[in-house]
């Protein structure tokens, strides 16, 4: 969705968020660690928390999901 800046001024926003409500911004995509920067140390390592939390449970799920399709393959193969 694309607005037309000229009238959003000042450009730069200032929001608090719980980081609950920014963990699933950043797991659905709605919102991507490039698009925002923290204003302080306390933030930033909450928002790094959040980010190392989503990355494993990707790799998690995604090493699930190996060990299921190898599973269904040797499966196979012995039938």
């Amino acid at each position: 969705m694309k607005f037309a800046l000229k009238f959003f001024e000042p450009s730069d926003l200032k929001l608090e968020m719980k980081p609950e409500v920014l963990a699933s911004l950043l797991e659905t995509g709605h919102i991507h660690a490039t698009d925002f920067r923290c204003l302080d140390f306390g933030s930033k390592q909450i928002v790094w928390k959040i980010l190392l939390s989503l990355a494993k449970s990707k790799w998690a799920n995604r090493s699930q999901q190996r060990t299921y399709a190898l599973n269904q393959h040797e499966c196979l193969l012995e039938r």
